[in-house]
């Protein structure tokens, strides 16, 4: 039971993190429009963080969590 807990929670991380990469991807263009380069810079690593993250809990449901959680 356990173990599909933590599909759940990755489930629930990444359904979020997919609101925080629309969200600064889209204040990132804005910054961008408004000729804001280091507002833009800096909102485009938050954007590259947060979709790394989002890859890593990809690997880590899909090689291991959801696995687990299905026996």
């Amino acid at each position: 039971m356990a173990r599909s807990f933590d599909a759940v929670i990755i489930a629930q991380y990444q359904r979020i993190s997919h609101y925080g990469l629309a969200g600064f991807g889209t204040a990132a263009s804005y910054a961008k429009t408004l000729g804001l380069k280091d507002d833009n810079k800096k909102l485009r690593e938050a954007t590259k963080e947060i979709y790394g993250n989002d890859q890593y809990g990809t690997k880590l449901a899909e090689t291991s969590v959801n696995i687990d959680a299905k026996e």
